[in-house]
Protein backbone atom coordinates (compact mmCIF):
# COMPACT_ATOMS: atom_id res chain seq x y z
CA UNK A 1 0.00 0.00 0.00
CA UNK A 2 1.50 3.24 -1.08
CA UNK A 3 1.30 6.37 1.05
CA UNK A 4 0.62 9.64 -0.79
CA UNK A 5 3.60 11.97 -0.97
CA UNK A 6 1.50 14.86 0.37
CA UNK A 7 0.78 12.87 3.58
CA UNK A 8 4.41 11.94 4.01
CA UNK A 9 5.45 15.58 3.82
CA UNK A 10 2.72 16.66 6.24
CA UNK A 11 3.72 14.06 8.87
CA UNK A 12 7.47 14.73 8.53
CA UNK A 13 9.19 17.10 10.94
CA UNK A 14 12.14 19.29 9.89
CA UNK A 15 14.57 21.23 12.13
CA UNK A 16 14.08 25.00 12.04
CA UNK A 17 16.23 26.80 9.52
CA UNK A 18 18.81 29.27 10.78
CA UNK A 19 18.50 32.83 9.66
CA UNK A 20 21.30 33.69 7.25
CA UNK A 21 22.68 37.20 7.31
CA UNK A 22 24.79 38.54 4.48
CA UNK A 23 26.15 42.01 3.93
CA UNK A 24 25.29 43.61 0.62
CA UNK A 25 27.96 46.30 0.97
CA UNK A 26 30.38 44.44 -1.37
CA UNK A 27 27.68 44.52 -4.01
CA UNK A 28 27.30 48.26 -3.61
CA UNK A 29 31.08 48.94 -3.65
CA UNK A 30 32.09 51.50 -6.24
CA UNK A 31 35.82 51.49 -7.11
CA UNK A 32 37.44 54.86 -6.41
CA UNK A 33 38.75 56.91 -9.26
CA UNK A 34 42.31 55.96 -10.14
CA UNK A 35 44.36 59.09 -9.68
CA UNK A 36 47.55 60.01 -11.47
CA UNK A 37 49.75 58.69 -8.67
CA UNK A 38 48.48 55.16 -9.34
CA UNK A 39 49.30 55.40 -13.04
CA UNK A 40 52.92 56.44 -12.70
CA UNK A 41 55.68 54.53 -14.41
CA UNK A 42 57.80 52.89 -11.74
CA UNK A 43 61.53 52.68 -12.37
CA UNK A 44 63.32 49.43 -12.81
CA UNK A 45 65.26 48.14 -9.85
CA UNK A 46 68.94 48.99 -9.96
CA UNK A 47 72.03 48.64 -7.81
CA UNK A 48 72.87 52.18 -6.89
CA UNK A 49 75.89 53.71 -5.27
CA UNK A 50 74.98 55.89 -2.29
CA UNK A 51 77.08 58.88 -1.32
CA UNK A 52 75.99 59.23 2.29
CA UNK A 53 76.63 55.60 3.19
CA UNK A 54 80.05 55.77 1.56
CA UNK A 55 81.02 59.02 3.28
CA UNK A 56 80.15 57.83 6.80
CA UNK A 57 81.48 54.30 6.34
CA UNK A 58 84.35 53.29 8.61
CA UNK A 59 85.69 50.65 6.22
CA UNK A 60 87.08 50.69 2.69
CA UNK A 61 85.89 47.20 1.75
CA UNK A 62 83.36 47.29 -1.10
CA UNK A 63 83.71 51.03 -1.75
CA UNK A 64 85.35 50.68 -5.18
CA UNK A 65 82.25 52.14 -6.88
CA UNK A 66 83.37 55.60 -5.76
CA UNK A 67 86.36 55.50 -8.13
CA UNK A 68 84.78 57.07 -11.26
CA UNK A 69 83.04 59.87 -9.34
CA UNK A 70 84.28 63.45 -9.23
CA UNK A 71 82.82 66.83 -8.35
CA UNK A 72 80.16 67.85 -10.87
CA UNK A 73 80.20 71.42 -12.10
CA UNK A 74 77.45 72.91 -14.25
CA UNK A 75 76.63 76.36 -15.56
CA UNK A 76 75.01 78.91 -13.30
CA UNK A 77 71.26 79.32 -13.78
CA UNK A 78 71.92 82.71 -15.42
CA UNK A 79 74.03 81.31 -18.25
CA UNK A 80 71.78 78.91 -20.27
CA UNK A 81 70.19 80.54 -23.31
CA UNK A 82 67.37 78.03 -23.63
CA UNK A 83 63.82 79.39 -23.15
CA UNK A 84 60.88 77.57 -21.58
CA UNK A 85 57.16 78.05 -20.99
CA UNK A 86 55.42 78.02 -17.62
CA UNK A 87 51.80 77.00 -17.13
CA UNK A 88 49.35 77.82 -14.38
CA UNK A 89 50.44 76.41 -10.96
CA UNK A 90 48.88 73.12 -9.90
CA UNK A 91 47.30 73.41 -6.45
CA UNK A 92 45.04 70.35 -6.35
CA UNK A 93 45.76 67.44 -4.00
CA UNK A 94 46.02 64.89 -6.79
CA UNK A 95 49.20 64.58 -8.78
CA UNK A 96 49.34 66.27 -12.20
CA UNK A 97 48.54 64.14 -15.23
CA UNK A 98 51.21 64.09 -17.98
CA UNK A 99 50.24 66.31 -20.90
CA UNK A 100 47.28 67.88 -19.08
CA UNK A 101 47.83 71.40 -17.82
CA UNK A 102 46.24 74.82 -17.72
CA UNK A 103 46.92 78.06 -19.54
CA UNK A 104 50.44 79.31 -20.18
CA UNK A 105 51.21 82.19 -17.83
CA UNK A 106 54.78 82.86 -18.96
CA UNK A 107 56.10 82.10 -22.43
CA UNK A 108 59.71 82.06 -23.50
CA UNK A 109 61.22 82.86 -20.10
CA UNK A 110 64.86 82.34 -19.21
CA UNK A 111 66.26 80.04 -16.57
CA UNK A 112 67.20 83.08 -14.49
CA UNK A 113 63.63 84.41 -14.40
CA UNK A 114 62.24 80.95 -13.71
CA UNK A 115 64.68 80.39 -10.83
CA UNK A 116 64.44 83.79 -9.15
CA UNK A 117 60.76 84.57 -9.69
CA UNK A 118 58.75 81.35 -9.82
CA UNK A 119 60.66 78.51 -8.13
CA UNK A 120 60.35 78.96 -4.38
CA UNK A 121 60.40 76.69 -1.31
CA UNK A 122 57.36 74.42 -1.51
CA UNK A 123 56.76 74.93 -5.24
CA UNK A 124 58.04 71.92 -7.19
CA UNK A 125 59.03 72.42 -10.82
CA UNK A 126 58.12 69.56 -13.19
CA UNK A 127 58.01 68.89 -16.92
CA UNK A 128 54.36 69.22 -17.97
CA UNK A 129 54.75 67.67 -21.42
CA UNK A 130 54.52 63.89 -21.64
CA UNK A 131 57.84 62.55 -22.97
CA UNK A 132 57.63 59.00 -24.39
CA UNK A 133 60.34 56.66 -23.18
CA UNK A 134 61.62 56.17 -26.71
CA UNK A 135 62.42 59.90 -26.87
CA UNK A 136 63.92 60.13 -23.38
CA UNK A 137 67.47 59.51 -24.54
CA UNK A 138 70.08 62.26 -24.79
CA UNK A 139 71.12 61.30 -28.32
CA UNK A 140 67.48 61.20 -29.50
CA UNK A 141 66.71 64.54 -27.84
CA UNK A 142 69.66 66.19 -29.57
CA UNK A 143 68.83 64.66 -32.95
CA UNK A 144 65.13 65.60 -32.88
CA UNK A 145 65.53 68.96 -31.10
CA UNK A 146 63.63 67.55 -28.17
CA UNK A 147 64.51 70.49 -25.94
CA UNK A 148 62.35 72.73 -28.18
CA UNK A 149 59.47 70.23 -28.11
CA UNK A 150 59.40 69.45 -24.39
CA UNK A 151 59.76 72.90 -22.91
CA UNK A 152 56.51 73.42 -21.00
CA UNK A 153 56.81 73.32 -17.22
CA UNK A 154 54.45 73.53 -14.29
CA UNK A 155 54.64 74.18 -10.55
CA UNK A 156 53.14 71.80 -8.00
CA UNK A 157 52.38 73.00 -4.48
CA UNK A 158 53.95 70.67 -1.92
CA UNK A 159 52.12 69.81 1.28
CA UNK A 160 52.71 72.23 4.11
CA UNK A 161 52.93 69.58 6.84
CA UNK A 162 55.11 66.49 6.96
CA UNK A 163 53.28 63.21 6.78
CA UNK A 164 53.27 60.75 9.68
CA UNK A 165 55.50 58.41 7.69
CA UNK A 166 58.08 61.14 7.19
CA UNK A 167 58.08 62.06 10.88
CA UNK A 168 58.87 58.47 11.79
CA UNK A 169 61.60 58.10 9.16
CA UNK A 170 65.23 57.65 10.10
CA UNK A 171 68.49 58.05 8.22
CA UNK A 172 68.91 59.11 4.61
CA UNK A 173 66.18 58.68 1.99
CA UNK A 174 66.84 58.05 -1.69
CA UNK A 175 65.02 59.70 -4.60
CA UNK A 176 65.61 58.27 -8.10
CA UNK A 177 64.82 60.61 -10.98
CA UNK A 178 65.59 60.92 -14.68
CA UNK A 179 64.63 62.65 -17.89
CA UNK A 180 62.25 59.73 -18.53
CA UNK A 181 60.28 60.35 -15.30
CA UNK A 182 56.74 61.49 -16.06
CA UNK A 183 55.18 64.39 -14.19
CA UNK A 184 53.18 62.18 -11.81
CA UNK A 185 56.16 60.18 -10.61
CA UNK A 186 58.41 63.25 -10.56
CA UNK A 187 56.14 65.42 -8.42
CA UNK A 188 55.34 62.48 -6.14
CA UNK A 189 59.06 61.88 -5.56
CA UNK A 190 59.83 65.55 -4.91
CA UNK A 191 56.87 65.79 -2.57
CA UNK A 192 58.23 62.84 -0.58
CA UNK A 193 61.65 64.50 -0.47
CA UNK A 194 60.02 67.69 0.81
CA UNK A 195 58.30 65.72 3.59
CA UNK A 196 61.51 63.96 4.59
CA UNK A 197 63.50 67.19 4.77
CA UNK A 198 60.78 68.83 6.81
CA UNK A 199 61.01 65.91 9.24
CA UNK A 200 64.78 66.37 9.60
CA UNK A 201 65.91 63.50 7.36
CA UNK A 202 68.73 63.57 4.84
CA UNK A 203 67.66 63.03 1.22
CA UNK A 204 69.95 61.70 -1.49
CA UNK A 205 69.00 62.42 -5.09
CA UNK A 206 70.12 60.07 -7.87
CA UNK A 207 69.64 61.52 -11.36
CA UNK A 208 70.39 58.83 -13.91
CA UNK A 209 70.25 58.25 -17.62
CA UNK A 210 67.88 55.69 -19.20
CA UNK A 211 68.88 52.10 -18.49
CA UNK A 212 69.20 51.23 -22.18
CA UNK A 213 71.51 54.18 -22.75
CA UNK A 214 74.24 52.93 -20.37
CA UNK A 215 75.96 49.60 -19.91
CA UNK A 216 74.06 47.19 -17.68
CA UNK A 217 76.74 44.56 -17.05
CA UNK A 218 79.07 45.36 -14.18
CA UNK A 219 82.58 45.10 -15.60
CA UNK A 220 85.79 47.02 -15.33
CA UNK A 221 84.44 49.45 -17.90
CA UNK A 222 81.56 50.35 -15.58
CA UNK A 223 84.19 51.96 -13.34
CA UNK A 224 85.36 54.13 -16.22
CA UNK A 225 83.68 57.58 -16.23
CA UNK A 226 81.02 58.10 -18.88
CA UNK A 227 80.64 60.96 -21.33
CA UNK A 228 81.12 64.18 -19.30
CA UNK A 229 79.14 66.31 -21.78
CA UNK A 230 75.73 64.60 -21.49
CA UNK A 231 74.55 65.90 -18.13
CA UNK A 232 75.71 69.53 -18.67
CA UNK A 233 73.71 69.57 -21.91
CA UNK A 234 70.63 68.17 -20.16
CA UNK A 235 70.93 70.70 -17.34
CA UNK A 236 71.21 73.56 -19.85
CA UNK A 237 67.94 72.54 -21.52
CA UNK A 238 65.82 70.86 -18.81
CA UNK A 239 65.78 72.99 -15.64
CA UNK A 240 63.69 70.56 -13.55
CA UNK A 241 66.71 68.21 -13.44
CA UNK A 242 69.15 70.84 -12.19
CA UNK A 243 70.37 70.34 -8.61
CA UNK A 244 70.06 74.06 -7.84
CA UNK A 245 66.39 74.14 -8.93
CA UNK A 246 65.62 71.04 -6.87
CA UNK A 247 67.37 72.46 -3.80
CA UNK A 248 65.52 75.78 -4.10
CA UNK A 249 62.12 74.01 -4.17
CA UNK A 250 62.84 72.19 -0.92
CA UNK A 251 62.11 73.69 2.55
CA UNK A 252 63.77 76.98 3.37
CA UNK A 253 67.30 76.52 4.66
CA UNK A 254 68.00 73.31 2.72
CA UNK A 255 71.65 72.97 1.72
CA UNK A 256 74.06 70.47 0.13
CA UNK A 257 75.24 67.98 2.73
CA UNK A 258 77.24 66.41 -0.11
CA UNK A 259 77.87 68.52 -3.21
CA UNK A 260 76.82 67.17 -6.63
CA UNK A 261 79.15 64.51 -8.00
CA UNK A 262 78.98 62.54 -11.23
CA UNK A 263 80.55 59.63 -13.06
CA UNK A 264 79.12 60.69 -16.43
CA UNK A 265 76.13 58.35 -16.07
CA UNK A 266 74.53 59.62 -12.88
CA UNK A 267 74.51 62.87 -10.96
CA UNK A 268 74.10 62.47 -7.21
CA UNK A 269 73.92 64.83 -4.26
CA UNK A 270 72.60 64.84 -0.71
CA UNK A 271 70.36 67.56 0.76
CA UNK A 272 69.75 68.27 4.41
CA UNK A 273 68.04 70.85 6.55
CA UNK A 274 70.15 72.26 9.41
CA UNK A 275 68.94 71.57 12.91
CA UNK A 276 69.03 73.99 15.82
CA UNK A 277 72.54 72.79 16.63
CA UNK A 278 73.81 73.35 13.08
CA UNK A 279 73.10 76.85 11.89
CA UNK A 280 75.05 79.51 10.09
CA UNK A 281 78.63 78.54 9.31
CA UNK A 282 78.56 75.36 11.41
CA UNK A 283 76.44 73.34 8.97
CA UNK A 284 78.19 69.98 8.42
CA UNK A 285 79.51 69.02 4.99
CA UNK A 286 80.48 65.46 4.09
CA UNK A 287 81.99 66.15 0.66
CA UNK A 288 85.60 66.08 1.94
CA UNK A 289 84.95 62.79 3.74
CA UNK A 290 83.59 61.26 0.54
CA UNK A 291 86.77 62.02 -1.39
CA UNK A 292 88.94 60.94 1.53
CA UNK A 293 87.20 57.59 1.25
CA UNK A 294 87.89 57.55 -2.49
CA UNK A 295 91.56 58.24 -1.88
CA UNK A 296 91.68 55.43 0.68
CA UNK A 297 90.20 53.02 -1.89
CA UNK A 298 92.90 53.94 -4.43
CA UNK A 299 95.65 53.45 -1.90
CA UNK A 300 94.18 50.09 -0.84
CA UNK A 301 94.16 48.93 -4.47
CA UNK A 302 97.78 50.00 -4.84
CA UNK A 303 98.69 47.82 -1.87
CA UNK A 304 96.80 44.90 -3.41
CA UNK A 305 94.04 44.86 -0.81
CA UNK A 306 90.34 44.05 -1.36
CA UNK A 307 90.99 42.88 -4.93
CA UNK A 308 88.35 40.16 -4.59
CA UNK A 309 85.62 42.84 -4.50
CA UNK A 310 86.38 44.45 -7.85
CA UNK A 311 85.62 43.17 -11.39
CA UNK A 312 87.93 40.38 -12.54
CA UNK A 313 89.32 42.36 -15.50
CA UNK A 314 90.29 45.29 -13.31
CA UNK A 315 91.62 42.94 -10.62
CA UNK A 316 94.11 41.37 -13.02
CA UNK A 317 95.15 44.76 -14.37
CA UNK A 318 95.83 46.07 -10.87
CA UNK A 319 97.99 43.03 -10.11
CA UNK A 320 100.04 43.48 -13.27
CA UNK A 321 100.38 47.27 -13.03
CA UNK A 322 103.62 48.77 -11.86
CA UNK A 323 103.17 50.88 -8.76
CA UNK A 324 106.00 53.38 -8.08
CA UNK A 325 107.25 54.04 -4.60
CA UNK A 326 105.23 56.18 -2.23
CA UNK A 327 105.60 59.86 -2.96
CA UNK A 328 106.47 59.25 -6.62
CA UNK A 329 103.05 58.54 -8.05
CA UNK A 330 99.82 60.41 -8.72
CA UNK A 331 96.78 58.51 -7.42
CA UNK A 332 94.39 60.06 -9.94
CA UNK A 333 96.53 59.34 -12.99
CA UNK A 334 97.28 55.80 -11.82
CA UNK A 335 93.70 54.69 -11.28
CA UNK A 336 92.56 56.46 -14.47
CA UNK A 337 95.13 54.65 -16.61
CA UNK A 338 94.43 51.29 -14.98
CA UNK A 339 90.68 51.53 -15.61
CA UNK A 340 91.13 52.96 -19.11
CA UNK A 341 93.52 50.25 -20.27
CA UNK A 342 91.47 47.36 -18.90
Amino acid sequence: MSIPIQRMLSDATFPPLRRLRASISPLLYIPPRINAAARIRHHQQCRSFYLYKTAISKVVLGMHKVLPFSLYTFDNHKEPKHRVNLVQPHTLRRMPIPGCYGDIIAEGISFEELYETHVKPGWLLYLADDMPKRDARPDTLKKNNGADIYKTYGLYKASAEASAKARQAQGAKHIHLGIFSDSSYYTLSLNRAYHFLEAGCRVEFILRLPTGFVKKKITAHSLEPGDPTIWPWLHNHFPHLRPDFICRAMPAGTYYLIDPVSDGRTVQFVLAKPTNAHTGETKPCLTPRLFEKRKAVIQALKRGEFLQNIPSELREKVRLSEVPEDGEYDDENWVREVIKNT
